[in-house]
């Protein structure tokens, strides 16, 4: 009985690590939700909000969970539970996510050629995923630019009122810290991959790293144009 509560400890221990080292990688979870109710979303914000959920989701969430739930089996077969727990949450968690991704790519494949087009097929698909999602921004922000124009124009005319002016601001102030969180989230991302490589090119010295930096730096230039659409409507009071 006591070993099966310590092992239920350890489940949610490890769980827990895990958990926190996900979600400050920003995971699924980042960018699900708006303060905005989804009823009263424009057509590009919802697009906005589609693309933050594809561009969000990342691939070494599921290597630190696939690592931690294979360690655990392999502790309940082979008896010593409680260490394959912690062993597999230090993996997981002092590891650190580049290392786990680039683990997993190793476990894969067998050569580092083929464990390199791996990456760079990766890295491509984020690229993608980034140019969708500056793509939708550009959309929000030209909407939300129109918006406060017609807003301060109306508020100066005497054509609205302070509170429905305050109101037509704060959806565009919720758009601007939105689109804040996509690009700290793009640079946590951005940094996974730009450590991964880092910790391939050491490996293999040989290797012509050369197609998989140019998809990681193209990846920085993208989040970059992120931050000056941002920027378009970070003063509610632009005319």
């Amino acid at each position: 009985m006591f070993t099966r509560v310590i092992r239920k400890c350890v489940v949610v221990l490890v769980a827990g690590s895990l958990a926190g080292a996900c979600a400050s990688s920003g995971g699924g979870g980042f960018g699900s939700s708006s303060a905005q109710s989804q009823a009263n979303l424009t057509p590009a914000e919802r697009q906005m909000q589609a693309r933050s959920e594809s561009f969000n989701s990342t691939i070494w969430e599921g290597v630190a969970i696939g690592a931690l739930g294979g360690a655990l089996l392999g502790g309940l077969i082979g008896g010593d539970w409680e260490s394959a727990a912690y062993a597999a949450a230090g993996g997981a968690v002092a590891g650190g996510l580049a290392g786990n991704y680039l683990a997993s790519k190793q476990r894969q494949y067998s050569t580092k050629e083929a464990q390199l087009d791996s990456l760079i097929a990766d890295a491509r698909t984020k690229n993608q995923q980034a140019g969708d999602l500056v793509a939708a921004l550009e959309e929000v922000v030209a909407e939300d630019r129109r918006k406060l124009v017609a807003a301060n124009q109306k508020y100066e005319q005497g054509l609205i009122q302070q509170a429905e002016y305050e109101s037509e601001v704060e959806d565009v102030r919720e758009n601007y810290e939105y689109i804040q969180k996509q690009i700290a989230e793009g640079r946590k991302q951005h940094q996974v991959f730009a450590d991964a490589g880092e910790s391939f090119r050491t490996a293999n010295p040989t290797v012509d790293t050369s197609a998989y930096d140019t998809e990681v730096e193209q990846l920085g230039r993208k989040i970059d144009r992120m931050t000056e659409v941002s920027e378009q409507i970070a003063d509610p009071s632009l005319g």
